[in-house]
C-alpha cells in the first residue's frame, strides 16, 4: 500500500498506458512528411492513428477526425461553428470547457443559451429536454457523456435520436467515460464529438481529437501553416488540413496512437471498481454530518468511478485538506462545472472521490479509514453520525 493515494483520477488518469512513452519519444525525431522532411513517413502515421481513433469510436470519415491540443480546444472549435443567434440546450451538468465556449458565444454572437434541467439522479430531464424540443426554436444540443462531478452516465442514444427527429444538432463531450465506455458515433450521429486524450483513453495530456460529421463545414478557429497549398493565404479547403494549423505535436500524436492501440487490447472492465464504489457509497448515507450525490442513487453500471458529496459542518476544502494529512487525496470545490453546483443546492461545491480504474480492495479499505478519521475529526464530542 503506497502511503499515499491519489483519488483525483476524474481528472486525469492515473498511468498512460503501456507504450505511450515510448511512442512518444519516438515522435520527438519523427520526420514530418508533411511539410518536406523524410519520406513521408510521419504522414502515414498520422493517418494510422486517425484511423485507429475512427474505428474505435464507430467513425466512418479517418479524415475528418482532427487533431487537437485537447478536449478544451476541441470543444472550442465545435461552439465556433454555431451561427450567431442559435439557440442552444445545455444540460446543467456540463463543465467549463463547454460552457464557457458558450457562454462567449452568448455574449459575442448572440447566441442563446437555455438550460435542460436535471433529475435527482443527475440525468438529463429527458421530459425537460422534450419540452424544449417541441418549442421547435432550437437549433443545438450539447451534452457530455458522463458528468464529471456525479459520474452519471447520460442517455446519450435517447438523445441524439431526438434531435434527428426535431432537426437538431448535437454536440457531445466525451470527456469523462471516452476510452472507458463503449461509444457508437455512427450510430449516435452527433455533428461534434470531442475527446481527450489522457482520461478513459490512458493517452498523453496536451492531445485530443474532435469527429467532424460530413454534414458539418467548419470554419477553422484559427489559421496558419498546415504543410500544404503554401501558395493560398486561405486555409485548405479539405479536412484535416482545414482544422490543423502549425506543427503537428508528433510525440503526442503518436502516443495517443499507442494508448488507442492499448486501449482496444484492454477494454476497460469497470465491474470491480463499481463494487467497490457502490460499498463506499453506503457508507457515505449511512452518515448523518454528509449529503451524498446524486440525491437519489442511480445503479453503479450506470456510472463511472466518482463519487460525490458536501460535508455538512465543514467547508469540502477544509475536509480534503484534512483527508490528505491521512492519506487520501480528493478534489474539492465546483468542479469546473459551474452549473452543477447550483443544481443540487450545494452552494460550497463538493468532496469528489475518483479512484483509478485499477483500484483494489485494499485501496478502498485504506481510503475509508482516511476518509473515517477525517470526518471524526470535525465530529462533534459524543456526536452519533449514523442514521438512525
Amino acid at each position: 500500500m503506497p502511503d499515499a493515494l491519489n483519488w483525483n483520477r476524474a481528472a486525469t488518469c492515473d498511468a498512460p498506458a503501456p507504450g505511450v512513452a515510448e511512442a512518444m519519444i519516438a515522435g520527438l525525431t519523427a520526420a514530418d512528411g508533411l511539410r518536406g522532411a523524410g519520406s513521408g513517413a510521419a504522414a502515414i502515421d498520422l493517418h494510422q492513428v486517425r484511423a485507429l481513433a475512427a474505428d474505435t469510436f464507430g467513425f466512418a470519415w479517418p479524415d475528418r477526425v482532427i487533431f487537437c491540443s485537447g478536449a478544451t480546444y476541441a470543444l472550442n472549435q465545435a461552439v465556433h461553428n454555431i451561427a450567431n443567434g442559435a439557440t442552444v440546450l445545455v444540460s446543467a451538468l456540463e463543465h467549463n470547457s463547454l460552457l464557457r465556449p458558450l457562454h462567449l458565444a452568448q455574449l459575442n454572437r448572440q447566441v442563446q443559451l437555455r438550460q435542460v434541467p436535471i433529475t435527482a439522479q443527475a440525468l438529463i430531464d429527458m421530459n425537460a429536454l422534450k419540452r424544449e424540443l417541441k418549442k421547435s426554436d432550437a437549433d443545438w444540443i450539447v451534452l457530455s457523456l458522463a458528468s464529471n462531478v456525479f459520474g452519471t452516465i447520460q442517455p446519450l442514444a435517447e438523445v441524439c435520436s431526438l434531435a434527428r427527429k426535431y432537426g437538431v444538432q448535437v454536440i457531445l463531450d466525451l470527456c469523462q467515460g471516452g476510452g472507458q465506455l463503449h461509444v457508437d458515433l455512427g450510430a449516435l450521429q452527433p455533428a461534434y464529438a470531442i475527446v481527450p486524450g489522457h482520461k478513459g483513453l490512458r493517452g498523453p495530456r496536451g492531445v485530443g481529437l474532435l469527429f467532424v460529421d460530413p454534414s458539418q463545414d467548419p470554419k477553422p478557429l484559427i489559421v496558419g501553416g498546415t504543410g500544404s497549398h503554401g501558395e493560398d493565404l486561405n486555409m485548405p479547403l479539405a479536412l484535416p488540413a482545414r482544422l490543423e494549423a502549425g506543427t503537428p505535436n508528433m510525440p503526442g500524436i503518436l502516443g495517443l496512437g499507442a494508448a488507442l492501440h492499448w486501449r482496444r487490447q484492454h477494454p476497460t472492465d469497470l465491474q470491480t471498481l463499481r463494487q467497490h464504489m457502490q460499498g463506499l457509497e453506503e457508507y457515505l448515507r449511512s452518515r448523518n454530518d454528509v449529503r451524498v450525490f446524486p440525491h437519489e442513487p442511480l445503479p453503479w453500471s450506470q456510472r463511472l468511478g466518482i463519487l460525490s458529496f458536501e460535508p455538512l459542518h465543514i467547508p469540502p476544502t477544509v475536509l480534503v485538506a484534512t483527508m490528505a494529512q491521512f492519506g487520501l487525496h480528493a478534489r474539492a470545490g465546483m468542479m469546473c462545472a459551474a452549473w452543477a453546483p447550483q443544481s443540487v443546492n450545494a452552494r460550497d461545491g463538493f468532496v469528489r472521490l475518483s479512484p483509478p480504474e485499477t483500484a483494489a480492495a485494499a485501496e478502498f479499505e485504506f481510503a475509508l479509514e482516511c476518509l473515517q478519521q477525517a470526518l471524526q475529526a470535525f465530529a462533534p464530542q459524543d456526536a452519533d453520525n449514523s442514521k438512525q
